[in-house]
């Protein structure tokens, strides 16, 4: 319930000031004691720090991960200050103390997981290293020789504006997974510190993420993916921790998405097919949010293959829907079988007015997170844009410009006669199994085409070949003025000199 219901920074805000966020983060602070990852000799730093009574007991069996973190992040969502409000909870605290590494003296009698860290010489101990570094791979060697020419050309993480500066402060009360909003002071428009900055030790609960998502598959490691992105982003992680990040996790995202693993056509087992969807639908997001000011992550995505796949989950995206791929008989016969048991779950099977099916707002969903991607995929190398242009998604992004979308394609002269219609695309639209492109997914397609409108070639030839103009000039009259927003700053971008289009 948490993660469907809470949209916006006031709900957010009455979440964490109400204790939810404290009783999550205990919750979680139950599961790690389970898992058996509590920090070795955190019984005296509990003692010294008064915290013994806050030490959780272990989670039951039937605790829900996935869940759990979703509503952790979904609380935290970019603020600052529910971040901290989470790693400085007592129960985190209990359990993932921040006492420096100096003072960390691994107890010679801790069992299995620890064993890597009672191995390692004290000697050959890194100072920035807490107890569960050791459960993962040291990559900082590697990761100095592949960002060390990065960073004199690119100011470091935090100089950068929040997620909004590509969304153009993309409407959260429209989208289910919360996406930045500038209303406070906590949230991350201004530069965010660095513990690597700071005499603060980094928590342990970074590094347990990343254990997390290595050691888990599925909906669990996207959802400690998630909470992992938004505690980087929010400065509580080491500058060194995007090493980490570039060469242990997102690859592993981006191998979330191979089509082995998840189909966009109708799945007989829907439990199964919820959970394929989800992950179609929200690794995108989740990857944007880590990669979109770090040139580093940039790369290691481009790297580990992401941008055929984006290519392919936004053409099938556009694979049109039958109206009735859902269409089953009403029953009033209540649960006498299992086919009307199945027949009476099902939304299809409901009176009431006729809506569109769930996989085609499944693929609603899959075109913002991967317009989200491609948004912040492109900001800095022209190899990655024109990449991604080579793959032919252009017509696609154009039609998501557009709320009443119709088939890509990429003759312009197409594209300007169905213009004059879009009076009666709301209407078309409920039978033309493309669905309603949604606030967010215009958003998200404006800042995709802002971004890819940085490439002087693709600015000549390619927009004006798929006719760009037009659709982004209607939705300057859009009625939401995010979408105004965001619409008129990819104008200032397609009006420039060099542009053909500047006298359209």
């Amino acid at each position: 319930m948490i993660s469907r219901l809470c949209r916006d920074e006031r709900h957010r805000s009455a979440l964490a000031n109400a204790g939810v966020l404290g009783a999550l983060g205990s919750n979680l602070a139950e599961i790690v004691v389970s898992q058996g990852m509590v920090i070795p000799g955190v019984d005296a730093g509990a003692q010294k720090a008064d915290l013994l009574n806050r030490f959780a007991y272990a989670a039951p069996e039937s605790a829900d991960l996935a869940r759990l973190l979703e509503s952790i992040a979904v609380i935290v969502a970019d603020s600052k200050l529910r971040a901290s409000q989470l790693v400085y909870s007592n129960s985190i605290l209990a359990v993932f103390p921040l006492f420096p590494a100096i003072d960390f003296v691994p107890n010679l009698s801790t069992k299995v997981a620890w064993a890597a860290s009672n191995a390692a010489d004290l000697s050959t101990r890194q100072s920035h290293l807490n107890a569960i570094d050791y459960l993962i791979p040291d990559i900082h060697a590697s990761y100095a020789k592949g960002a060390s020419a990065l960073s004199s050309a690119f100011p470091p993480l935090g100089t950068q504006g929040s997620f909004d500066s590509i969304l153009q402060f993309a409407g959260s009360q429209s989208s289910v997974w919360p996406q930045n909003k500038l209303v406070d002071d906590t949230d991350l428009s201004a530069e965010r510190p660095s513990p690597a900055d700071s005499d603060e030790p980094e928590s342990p609960l970074i590094p347990y993420l990343i254990w997390l998502t290595r050691s888990n598959s599925g909906v669990e490691r996207l959802m400690a993916s998630y909470l992992l992105a938004i505690l980087y982003r929010a400065g509580l992680a080491a500058k060194s921790r995007e090493g980490s990040i570039g060469l242990l996790i997102v690859p592993l995202l981006v191998e979330l998405l191979d089509d082995n693993a998840i189909e966009l056509s109708a799945v007989a087992d829907e439990q199964r097919s919820s959970k394929e969807w989800l992950l179609k639908e929200r690794t995108p997001a989740v990857i944007a949010k880590l990669i979109f000011d770090s040139e580093y992550l940039q790369r290691a995505a481009y790297e580990a293959g992401i941008i055929s796949k984006l290519a392919r989950m936004i053409k099938s995206s556009y694979e049109p829907v039958p109206s009735n791929v859902e269409a089953r008989p009403w029953s009033p016969n209540g649960y006498s079988s299992p086919d009307n048991d199945a027949l009476e779950s099902s939304k299809t099977s409901r009176l009431g007015q006729k809506g569109f099916s769930s996989l085609l707002l499944h693929r609603v969903k899959v075109r913002e997170g991967v317009l989200r991607a491609i948004a912040a995929l492109t900001p800095f190398k022209e190899e990655y844009r024109k990449s991604l242009i080579e793959q032919g998604i252009m017509p696609f992004i154009v039609e998501s410009l557009k709320p009443y979308p119709d088939r890509p394609s990429s003759k312009s002269t197409e594209k300007t006669e169905k213009i004059t219609h879009i009076n009666n695309s709301e209407i078309s639209s409920l039978t033309s199994g493309f669905g309603i492109n949604p606030i967010p997914v215009l958003i998200a397609a404006c800042a995709a085409v802002r971004h890819l409108s940085r490439s002087p070639s693709i600015l000549r030839t390619t927009f004006v070949d798929n006719g760009v103009v037009m659709p982004i000039f209607n939705i300057l009259n859009h009625p939401d003025v995010e979408v105004q927003i965001a619409a008129t700053a990819t104008v200032c971008n397609i009006v420039s000199e060099i542009s053909p289009m500047r006298e359209v």
